[in-house]
């Protein structure tokens, strides 16, 4: 007697959560430049390098900070000591806060619920709930504290002090304090931590170099030496190499950040002076901040030259990371849920299996069967997959479906395997890491 064969199909659909990109796949990915002498903000479209719009602000706007999902900007003022709060679809200011005096450098942490920011003049960092606008925290740090920056998983802030004898002061995230101040170079404003949360850059410009912080140890492990007024610091998606604005000699140079060492530097416009070099989130293009020149240099990264040279307005500082920039180190969570039915089922019917990622990711999803070894591949495009996988002969008590993720250049980001046996369950997948 021959037993009816029964067809399965699974239906796969990728719902993952925004955290580090301005905006989904085919979508616009946008650069906030803040023009100080201006008073204004510089849009750019990043995909054709031409200005979009620009937007009236204060009266010194200096840091810049773009949010997890690319909803909001947040811009410093050095003049009237507020925080302007600005919708990137409306273009309007939709909240003022009163910070310290000066407030300069400004970040976001991953989850987007927090903003931190620099006051100058007052030696501390004031701590913004991000869904209410109000200060929460005010955390006491060294002199003249400059640029601010959070490591991937949130839990720290590293906050760059220009005049107090060269230090760099650790915040705990969970309770506001400084919990490690770490000696670097002289004059330190920019910093930037790597996104495999290893290390922090920070561009030292009395001493002319760059110290490299070791994030388990907090001591400085390398210098990097040989620049010329480092203002700021950039890395690329993946984190192999750094950019650094040379504010005196009107370039950038490219550092690799294995060896620590300068590979190459890219002239560029006069006086270079953005804290947080915009990387564009596939790492194809640099974005750096002429104050001196009134430009925008966008730098090919696969060259290491200068393509496009666009006018802004005057005094372009863009000091923050204001371009939102995808993280492949913090893909750290996955779950799937299979929905079956009990059998017997009808042949053909289709069983949705729902894979979530906590970031946006471009790239591809393969699906594999366990008992078979029979694969699907799609493409993930930022929210959807936009096709259906299609296998037979699963067994839905027993079975297996492995999920692997890849980014655009083919890099596999995580991997992980679950069974085909909940009714309706969301179930957490095993994820192995993939570091690149």
């Amino acid at each position: 007697m021959v037993k009816e064969q029964k067809l399965y199909k699974i239906a796969l659909l990728s719902s993952i959560m925004a955290l580090m990109l301005v905006s989904v796949a085919g979508a616009a990915s946008f650069a906030y430049i803040t023009n100080m002498v201006s008073h204004n903000i510089s849009i750019f479209d990043t995909a054709t390098d031409t200005i979009t719009s620009t937007i009236n602000v204060g009266t010194d706007p200096w840091g810049v900070a773009v949010t997890p999902d690319g909803t909001k900007i947040y811009v410093t003022d050095r003049t009237t000591n507020d925080v302007y709060v600005i919708n990137t679809t409306s273009k309007n200011i939709v909240a003022t806060v009163t910070v310290g005096s000066s407030p300069s450098g400004v970040a976001v942490t991953p989850d987007g619920s927090t903003v931190y920011l620099a006051n100058y003049n007052t030696g501390t960092v004031s701590v913004i709930n991000a869904t209410t606008n109000t200060i929460t925290a005010t955390v006491t740090v060294g002199a003249k504290p400059q640029g601010v920056a959070i490591s991937p998983d949130g839990t720290k802030v590293y906050v760059a002090n220009q005049v107090s004898s060269g230090t760099v002061s650790i915040i705990n995230t969970a309770t506001n304090t400084v919990t490690a101040t770490v000696t670097v170079g002289s004059n330190p404003i920019g910093v930037a931590v790597n996104p495999n949360g290893k290390t922090v850059y920070v561009t030292n410009t009395g001493s002319n170099t760059v110290s490299v912080i070791n994030t388990g140890t907090n001591k400085v492990t390398s210098t990097v030496s040989g620049l010329n007024y480092p203002y700021g610091v950039g890395f690329s998606p993946y984190g192999t190499t750094a950019y650094v604005p040379n504010h005196n000699n009107g370039t950038v140079a490219v550092i690799n950040t294995t060896t620590n060492a300068v590979t190459t530097t890219v002239p560029v416009g006069s006086n270079p002076t953005s804290e947080g070099v915009g990387v564009t989130p596939d790492g194809t293009k640099v974005y750096v901040a002429n104050a001196g020149s009134g430009t925008v240099s966008v730098i090919d990264t696969a060259t290491n030259t200068v393509t496009a040279t666009v006018p802004v307005g005057q005094y372009p500082v863009a000091f923050g990371k204001f371009i939102g920039q995808f993280d492949p180190f913090n893909i750290k969570t996955m779950t799937i849920v299979v929905y079956t039915i009990p059998c017997p089922v009808i042949a053909g019917q289709k069983f949705p299996v729902s894979v979530t990622l906590n970031q946006i990711v471009d790239g591809t999803v393969k699906v594999t069967l366990g008992s078979t070894g029979a694969t699907w591949q799609g493409p993930i495009n930022g929210m959807a997959i936009t096709s259906a996988a299609s296998f037979t002969s699963i067994n839905p008590a027993t079975d297996t479906i492995k999920v692997d993720i890849y980014d655009a250049y083919g890099k596999e980001l995580i991997t992980g395997i679950t069974p085909v046996n909940a009714v309706n369950q969301a179930l957490p997948i095993p994820i192995t890491f993939r570091d690149p």
